[in-house]
């Protein structure tokens, strides 16, 4: 809430004239053969859910590795 409220120009932005956060987050409990690679492919998802359901937002990912 802080970035949007210091109303950040982003003048080269197609989406906000401000900028704004958006946010990926995985959470899983790994198993033993669980890679960082999975683990960041949760958040990376995550992330583009954010970005693709409107932007400036948290999304969590969770998945069972």
């Amino acid at each position: 809430q802080r970035v949007v409220d210091a109303h950040i120009a982003h003048p080269d932005s197609p989406v906000s004239a401000c900028v704004t956060i958006s946010i990926g987050v995985a959470l899983t409990t790994p198993a033993e053969t669980t890679t960082p690679e999975q683990v960041f492919a949760i958040a990376d998802r995550a992330l583009y859910a954010a970005k693709s359901g409107g932007r400036n937002k948290v999304m969590l990912g969770n998945a069972a590795l």
